[in-house]
């Protein structure tokens, strides 16, 4: 029997819409199967613990998920702290860094989530009603490194102190020795006079350690035991200091601002006085070797007394004008001296007494650091406060003048941690002898009947333009003019 079209149609389309029923019904119910709607779940935790004030802890977190956690954060706050922080623990980890100076407890806990949004899960709780303590005991101040303070008195007429410049120059160059020193040349600044008054200074040169925990006397030593001598007040017991200078230049290079923050991890209120010095690292002011000064003190920025509660800090900003001065020859170097005077002696063992302050906490920056350094020059011969005949040195003149009779030859010493360009030399202001190369000499004659003070300057030019200069007053008495090339 043949059936109808008609029934066909229907028994077709009932079929279909079978067919359409029973896949929508797998898909749904496939769909149902794999949906997320577990929330994730924190298995293990460090929990409550204690540290160490500036020390460093990392909480750990073990999480799971039947499809994934995509989002896993550690809430931390101090005890006083009304705001929670936040980090992501990154493989279960995050490390949290407890500032030296914090004297409270701190909080945390933990919140994990997966992509369908099943959480916060939180351990111990997910909104900070609940949470882990972090105990926190007094920093220690074991890990603090002080840092030592050298004063170099010196004069520019002093014949032995480049001996022991030297020897200091080249152990801060080493970078073993943890220090930073200032040249305090006594006849060219009023503040270093000041200061080696204070100090007590016996004769040239000397060398205060600290402020004068150690004070060395005279030339004659090894820079060996000199290191030695670093190193013992590195490692002298001082206060818990925290010192830490930044230096920050103005936009158009016309000042610089300095900002000095000192924090005190001692148990007690600690009283001193800061002292922030302004140094050259290359001056053209000159020593008997005709060597330029190395951190030769300009001027003090700061200069005041201190009161830093226990586990308390302060902060000093200040701003100083370079106009027309070389900033990239600047550093500045900060010191906290103790308020506690203890007896010391400029000529140990028991001469030139005086009250040492100590230094318990120096700290140094440059304004900027540059790669190219100022050349350095001077005048070898004549040299400052002798006496020359017919350019022989005779010795100390009686007011330590610079003194010459005869024709003599001026010689100059010019050198560049790059190249020398040319070096220009003045008498009274007048230019005589451009040298492009080595030997740089001139024959000294008469400069002009019945005048016998002259102004010697000498300036040296580097390949990037960078210069220095030196300058003499001298007595001269000479019959005859010099004849130069």
């Amino acid at each position: 029997m043949k059936l109808s079209l008609r029934f066909i149609i229907i028994i077709a389309s009932i079929i279909i819409l079978a067919s359409i029923g029973i896949a929508g019904f797998l898909y749904l119910t496939s769909n149902n199967d794999n949906k997320d709607i577990d929330p994730p779940s924190i298995q293990v935790i460090t929990g409550n613990l204690t540290v160490e004030a500036g020390k460093s802890i990392t909480i750990v977190a073990n999480y799971s998920d039947d499809v994934g956690v995509v989002n896993a954060t550690l809430h931390y706050r101090s005890a006083s702290s009304e705001k929670w922080q936040n980090v992501t623990l990154i493989d279960g980890t995050a490390n949290l860094n407890i500032p030296k100076n914090a004297i409270e407890n701190w909080y945390y806990f933990v919140t994990v989530d997966d992509e369908a949004g099943n959480g916060p899960v939180g351990d111990p709780s997910n909104d900070g009603i609940k949470y882990y303590t972090i105990s926190v005991n007094p920093y220690s101040g074991e890990d603090l490194v002080h840092t030592v303070l050298i004063e170099e008195a010196s004069t520019t007429f002093c014949a032995y102190c480049p001996e022991i410049s030297q020897k200091i120059d080249e152990l801060y160059k080493t970078g073993n020795y943890n220090f930073y020193y200032v040249s305090l040349v006594s006849d060219k600044s009023r503040l270093a006079e000041q200061r080696l008054n204070e100090l007590n200074i016996a004769d040239y040169p000397t060398v205060y350690i600290d402020g004068g925990y150690k004070v060395l006397y005279g030339s004659k030593h090894e820079k060996s035991s000199i290191a030695d001598e670093i190193e013992n007040a590195q490692n002298r017991d001082v206060p818990k200091l925290n010192l830490s200078a930044i230096a920050t230049l103005s936009q158009n290079k016309d000042s610089f601002e300095v900002n000095i923050t000192i924090e005190n991890f001692e148990q007690n209120t600690y009283n001193g006085k800061l002292k922030v010095y302004l140094v050259e690292k290359i001056s053209n002011v000159t020593d008997n070797k005709a060597e330029s000064y190395r951190y030769y003190l300009k001027e003090y920025i700061i200069e005041k007394s201190i009161s830093i509660s226990s586990f308390g800090r302060i902060t000093e900003i200040t701003t100083k004008n370079v106009t027309g001065i070389d900033y990239e020859n600047l550093m500045i170097i900060a010191v906290v001296f103790s308020s506690e005077a203890e007896t010391r002696y400029s000529k140990p063992p028991s001469e030139n007494s005086f009250n040492a302050y100590f230094a318990d906490a120096t700290a140094g920056v440059s304004l900027v650091e540059s790669e190219n350094e100022r050349p350095e020059v001077g005048f070898t011969s004549p040299k400052k406060g002798k006496l020359h005949i017919f350019g022989i040195e005779i010795g100390n003149t009686l007011n330590l003048n610079t003194v010459v009779i005869g024709k003599m030859n001026i010689e100059i010493q010019a050198s560049d941690d790059s190249k020398i360009d040319h070096v220009i030399l003045y008498i009274d202001g007048n230019e005589v002898k451009n040298f492009s190369n080595e030997p740089y000499t001139y024959k000294l004659g008469r400069q002009g009947l019945l005048k016998f003070k002259h102004t010697l300057k000498v300036v040296a030019v580097d390949d990037q333009g960078k210069s220095n200069s030196d300058t003499m007053e001298l007595c001269a008495f000479i019959l005859f003019k010099a004849i130069n090339s």
